[in-house]
């Protein structure tokens, strides 16, 4: 019985949780970016290797910070665990946050197949209103001000400073 338990603590340390998968998947894209940079002009790989190395250094600061969470959370577990109880609410929580994130892949899927047929400004207007809603942030005026500066940014930046032409969809 005791073996079982301990093989089940080992099994659940070795699987890792959605937004730790994304971090690798993204520390390892911004690694592949920067190799293949060195194939670009020197002035043209500037930007990609600066953006790059940008993010993997804010990625790694993110796992630093989670790694001081964790121990932070396990001492606080270790007292609670004194006093026997984990509560019912903390449980669905963490049901509930499995699910948003099944929601939201589900999400950018269908932001993936509405691009080019609606148009980038409207189908990234809706996502950036809808995603932060299903990971659970509630604060309307925050979520709509995000949503709409994110989008006039990213055109700005890639429609008027580099001339890169976005999925017009229904507007073109």
């Amino acid at each position: 019985m005791m073996r079982i338990k301990s093989l089940a603590k080992v099994a659940t340390k070795l699987l890792i949780d959605a937004d730790t998968f994304l971090l690798y998947c993204i520390a390892v894209f911004s690694v592949v970016i920067f190799a293949f940079s060195y194939s670009f002009p020197q002035e043209a790989a500037r930007f990609p290797q600066a953006v790059s190395v940008f993010t993997f250094f804010m990625i790694v600061l993110e796992f630093i910070t989670r790694y001081k969470k964790k121990k932070k959370i396990e001492a606080e577990d270790i007292a609670e665990t004194k006093e026997g109880k984990e509560s019912k609410d903390q449980q669905l929580e963490k049901k509930e946050v499995g699910i948003n994130w099944l929601l939201v892949l589900m999400l950018v899927i269908v932001y993936y197949l509405l691009l080019k047929p609606v148009g980038f400004y409207p189908v990234t207007i809706v996502y950036l209103l809808i995603s932060p809603w299903l990971l659970g942030y509630r604060n309307k005026k925050v979520i709509i001000l995000t949503a709409v500066i994110a989008t006039i940014t990213v055109w700005l930046i890639f429609g008027r400073f580099f001339y890169v032409p976005l999925p017009m969809g229904i507007f073109g």
